[in-house]
């Protein structure tokens, strides 16, 4: 199943409405409660590896924030806004 489908899923049993959609994935054929509840279960639990990638891209993500935030690498006092490893 396709990454953004799973992220839906996943989305749709953590909402407000989440009895509904249960009650649907409820009333489709055992094999694809089967398949829908192993794509959410891969998004509600990541293995170790897909953490460490999300940690990473996340950081990235940070530090291009705060550097486009800082002006490029140096502020106007000449220190230097680059950004951190963390």
């Amino acid at each position: 199943m396709g990454r953004l489908l799973q992220l839906i899923l996943g989305c749709a049993v953590n909402c407000d409405d989440k009895q509904e959609y249960i009650q649907r994935i409820m009333s489709m054929e055992e094999s694809v409660q089967h398949v829908v509840m192993n794509a959410i279960q891969e998004v509600r639990f990541p293995t170790q590896n897909q953490l460490s990638i999300l940690k990473a891209v996340l950081c990235f993500n940070l530090r291009t924030v705060r550097f486009q935030v800082g002006g490029g690498g140096h502020s106007k006092s000449g220190v230097s806004n680059a950004p951190r490893n963390y």
